[in-house]
């Protein structure tokens, strides 16, 4: 914060009369004339008085010089996060990345909530209880009384409604998680004030998990509707915005640079103990490594694997690991545009590529162990992980593959990949590395950096050939996975036009299976298919490891790792 400088004044006695004792009371020439007058003050009197003014400014102009007690530290209240990190929207409808989850997650409130670390069940959120009818299609909420948004306005069943009805009308990035899963704007009605039912058009066995996402955050309608633009919905504003009922509020979003949460002093639960989050987007690693060793951030991520090992001993810092539900992946788009066909078209091309990688080297020397071998979607963790199918490095394979799909002499193709580091490595680490393992097999490979915001756009607009990136968890079921990457409507798969009607198919009648074991067997089909199928190589599944002060004046206490998204509210700052 900048503060004006208080004005400086030469010590004369003109200045002291005329400049400190008028500043100093308050009080102009005309006035203390005034004042004189009206008591009918004698000229001795008056001029004792001012004698008196004199004195006691000269006294106050010495006691400012002298040397102040030192101010009382106050207990930090101010998150400091150093992270490689850009959102595209904070509006949870648009909200498609795992790094705008972080904001969404603190801003708004869903019905139901993952318990914690535990993201195998939810927990009561909004809803304090529900039911669901025997033929799975009818959920009912009954919605906690006296919640209101950080506006003020009131929680209730016609703000849930809203907020359903707005994600399927707006049909961005996040809204296929709905209409996707049965889903209508008659899907939701509002029953009394504080109990609201959802009518699916068919059974989806971990629907209640969609409500725990960011998409099926309430928003504010009242607020929303304020800030409309073409019938928006309040999109634009909330892209940099909030309008929730979470423990944060979205006070700022300085594109590429910052984003700061501020406390929402009407949480239902309570105040936050942070007064405000202030998340720094520090792209090298080298300068987040110095900003926590430095105490100039409390709490970082994406450190190599050789930074951590030099900062073990580091009484001051501690660590926390856990793995990522997700996935590290290549993409291969088959049409650009959607349109213009690609090499990877041709599913020989796609598969000579997973031929070519070597995973093994990967995850072995690259990650030195800091990642879990994965070649197909559904990662540790979830219903249907299978850690057996994989395949190894062919090259022979590889370049008879490319040679039958006529490109005996390889060909150009572009890999895009984010800034920053992935399970302890840089990006660029792992794009070199499949960059040197496709040159084997004739694929001259031209690596390019794109930040979050510019990559997430021209992929989902599907103009790039390849790209490098990671896919974790909306929800925790395999149908987030095996969904995306494989169903003809998948978030993904749209972005590189693929189309498998079989696999739309198996998807389609997993979702709707509420059998563990019958799932599990279709998610073995699937996940079969697209190993010799999909245009994905998948590289790996990563592990995760957060450093934070433990110093006493900036230890950082409260923090559960979250594999879905951080949460700030528990957090506290100090002894």
């Amino acid at each position: 914060m900048i503060s004006a400088a208080p004005r400086r004044h030469s010590h004369d006695w003109t200045s002291l009369i005329s400049i400190e004792a008028t500043t100093s009371l308050g009080w102009e020439d005309s006035q203390l004339n005034t004042f004189l007058s009206k008591k009918a003050i004698t000229r001795t009197q008056g001029i004792a008085i001012v004698v008196v003014i004199v004195i006691a400014v000269i006294a106050g102009a010495y006691v400012a010089t002298m040397p102040s007690a030192p101010p009382v530290t106050p207990k930090e209240t101010t998150l400091i996060i150093a992270d490689v990190m850009d959102i595209t929207s904070a509006d949870p409808t648009a909200a498609f990345e795992t790094y705008a989850y972080n904001v969404v997650y603190n801003c708004y409130d869903r019905l139901v909530e993952l318990n914690g670390s535990d993201f195998t069940k939810v927990v009561p959120g909004l809803a304090e209880s529900w039911t669901i009818s025997p033929d799975g299609l009818v959920y009912t909420f009954h919605l906690r009384q006296n919640v209101r948004f950080a506006s003020g306005y009131p929680v209730n069943a016609s703000a849930v409604k809203f907020s359903f009805d707005r994600v399927i009308k707006l049909d961005l990035a996040a809204s296929w998680l709905f209409y996707e899963y049965g889903m209508t704007l008659n899907s939701t009605e509002v029953v009394d004030t504080y109990t609201v039912r959802v009518t699916l058009d068919y059974p989806y066995a971990p629907f209640l998990f969609i409500f725990a996402a960011p998409v099926a955050s309430i928003v504010d309608p009242t607020v929303a509707l304020q800030h409309e633009e073409a019938g928006d919905l309040g999109n634009k504003w909330l892209t940099d915005h909030s309008a929730g009922s979470g423990p944060f509020i979205l006070d700022s979003w300085v594109r590429e640079s910052q984003i700061v949460l501020v406390r929402n002093p009407n949480y239902w639960r309570g105040p936050a103990k942070l007064e405000r989050v202030i998340i720094n987007n520090v792209r090298e690693s080298s300068s987040r490594k110095l900003a926590i060793e430095t105490g100039d951030a409390h709490m970082t991520y994406g450190l190599t694997n050789e930074q951590l090992v030099t900062m073990q001993n580091n009484t001051n810092l501690k660590f926390v690991r856990g793995w990522n539900i997700g996935v590290e992946y290549v993409g291969m788009n088959t049409k650009i545009d959607g349109v213009t066909p690609t090499p990877f078209n041709d599913p020989r091309v796609r598969n000579a590529v997973k031929y070519a990688i070597d995973y093994r080297t990967i995850v072995d020397d690259l990650l030195r162990g800091n990642g879990i071998r994965l070649m197909t979607p559904i990662p540790k963790g979830l219903l249907g992980h299978d850690p057996t199918m994989v395949i190894e490095q062919n090259l022979t394979k590889s370049r008879e593959l490319l040679a039958a799909a006529g490109y005996p002499d390889g060909f150009d193709t572009t890999l895009v990949y984010p800034p920053g580091s992935v399970a302890g490595i840089p990006w660029e680490t792992l794009a070199l590395k499949v960059q040197e393992d496709l040159a084997k097999v004739g694929i001259r490979v031209t690596l390019q950096v794109m930040v979050w915001s510019q990559l997430l756009n021209l992929y989902r607009g599907k103009k790039l050939q390849m790209m490098m990136l990671g896919w974790f968890m909306d929800f925790a079921d395999p149908d987030d996975f095996v969904h995306p990457f494989g169903h003809v409507r998948g978030s993904l798969a749209k972005r590189v036009s693929y189309n498998n009607t079989e696999i739309t198919a198996l998807v389609e009648q997993a979702a709707r299976t509420s059998d563990l074991a019958q799932r599990a067997q279709l998610y073995q089909q699937i996940q079969r298919l697209l190993l010799e199928d999909g245009p994905w190589a998948i590289l790996f599944q990563p592990t995760v490891t957060i450093v934070l002060r433990a110093d006493p004046a900036k230890n950082v206490k409260g923090y559960v790792y979250n594999p879905m998204a951080e949460w700030y509210y528990p957090i506290s700052i100090g002894t």
